[in-house]
């Protein structure tokens, strides 16, 4: 399982389409909340996993816009 680190960048392609496992920041429709996922598909179904098991999976639906798709991490040592 891939995690990220406190101070780490990450370098994102708006508009880019996500595949399987790809991380993602997605733009949800209540209050223009936006949160960083795993694009995970499952059969039909696309779940926004979280990397912190303390938020909640989210099920894709029309109304969750897909910002764009993580394309690099930077972490300072």
């Amino acid at each position: 399982m891939a995690s990220f680190l406190k101070n780490d960048l990450i370098f994102v392609q708006t508009g880019a389409k996500p595949g399987d496992n790809d991380f993602v920041i997605a733009k949800l429709p209540i209050h223009d909340e936006v949160v960083f996922r795993r694009h995970i598909k499952v059969g039909q179904e696309i779940l926004l996993k979280p990397l912190n098991s303390a938020y909640p999976t989210l099920h894709m639906t029309p109304e969750i816009e897909i910002v764009g798709v993580v394309f690099m991490r930077y972490t300072q040592l």
